[in-house]
C-alpha cells in the first residue's frame, strides 16, 4: 500500500501571532491616545475654570466694587440699565471690529466648531467674559468649546500631529462638557449619538475610549477645584413621589411642546 504524501502542518503559530497583533494594534493606538485625552481634559478643564474666575471678578468690579466705591446703589434702575447697556455697546463692537468677530454664531453653529485662529481668541474670551459678567450671556459652553478647540488644535498640530483633527476636536468638545457638569455622563451621551452617525470599521468603544478619558479628566478636575459651573445650590426639599411624579410629567410634556415650537420658530426668528 503506498504511503500518503504527507500534509502540511497548518502555520497555526504564524496565523495566530498574526491575528494576536491584529488584535493588539488598537489596544496599543488606544494607550498611546491616553495621555493626550488625559492632557487635552485637564486643558480644556483649566480653560473653563480660568474664563469662569475672570467673569466672576468682573462681575464683583461691575455689581460690588464700584458701587460701593461711588455710593451708587448696585440695585437701582440707573445703574443696572447703565451696565447692560455699556455692556451691550462694548459686546457690539467687539463683534464688529475684533478679529475672528468674537467667534461663531452658538445659535446656529453644532458644538463642534472648526479651529479657529489663534489671534481671534482674545476677541472671543474679552465677549465671553463681558457677558457673563453682565449677565446678557447665560452660559459659557459655546465660547469656552471655541477658545479650547483652537488651542488644543494649535498644540497638538505642533507636537502629536499624526492625532486627526477631527479627534482633538472630539477629544475638547467632550472634556469640556465633562467639566462643565462634573460627570462625564453627558459628554458620553453626546458622543454615542455622534459616533452612532459615522460609517467606521472601528468598535465603538475604541471610538468612544479617547473622548471618555478626555470627559473623565474634565470632570475630575472640576469636582477637585471645587468649581462647578452647572452647580446650583438647592434648598433641602422632602419628595411626596406621586403628586411630584405627576407634576413632573406634566411639566415634561409643556416642555417638549414649548421646545418643539421654538424649534420651528426659530428659522424665522434667528435670520
Amino acid at each position: 500500500m503506498a504511503e500518503q504524501p504527507a500534509r502540511p502542518v497548518p502555520e497555526f503559530g504564524r496565523e495566530h501571532d498574526h491575528a494576536v497583533a491584529a488584535r493588539a494594534s488598537p489596544t496599543k493606538r488606544l494607550l498611546a491616545l491616553s495621555l493626550p485625552a488625559l492632557l487635552i481634559g485637564v486643558g480644556s478643564a483649566l480653560g473653563l475654570i480660568v474664563l469662569d474666575l475672570a467673569a466672576l471678578a468682573l462681575e464683583d468690579l461691575l455689581w460690588e466694587v464700584l458701587p460701593a466705591t461711588t455710593g451708587i446703589d448696585p440695585d437701582g434702575a440707573g445703574w443696572i440699565i447703565g451696565i447692560l447697556t455699556g455692556a451691550g455697546l462694548a459686546t457690539g463692537l467687539i463683534v464688529r471690529f475684533a478679529p475672528g468677530h468674537a467667534g461663531p454664531d452658538p445659535a446656529t453653529e453644532s458644538f463642534f466648531p472648526p479651529p479657529m485662529p489663534l489671534s481671534t481668541l482674545p476677541g472671543l474670551a474679552a465677549a465671553a467674559i463681558l457677558t457673563l459678567a453682565t449677565g446678557v450671556s447665560l452660559g459659557p459652553e459655546a465660547p469656552i468649546i471655541t477658545i479650547n478647540v483652537a488651542l488644543a488644535v494649535w498644540i497638538c498640530r505642533r507636537l502629536v500631529p499624526k492625532i486627526p483633527t477631527r479627534l482633538v476636536v472630539l477629544m475638547v468638545v467632550t472634556g469640556t462638557f465633562g467639566a462643565l457638569f462634573g460627570s462625564p455622563v453627558g459628554a458620553a451621551l453626546l458622543v454615542t449619538s455622534v459616533a452612532a452617525t459615522i460609517a467606521s470599521k472601528e468598535l465603538l468603544w475604541d471610538r468612544l475610549f479617547a473622548p471618555l478619558v478626555s470627559a473623565a479628566a474634565g470632570s475630575i478636575v472640576m469636582l477637585l477645584s471645587h468649581h462647578g459651573s452647572l452647580a446650583l445650590p438647592l434648598p433641602a426639599v422632602e419628595l411626596d413621589i406621586l403628586p411630584d411624579l405627576g407634576i413632573a410629567i406634566v411639566v415634561a410634556a409643556v416642555a417638549i411642546v414649548v421646545g418643539l415650537g421654538l424649534l420651528y420658530a426659530f428659522p424665522l426668528a434667528h435670520r
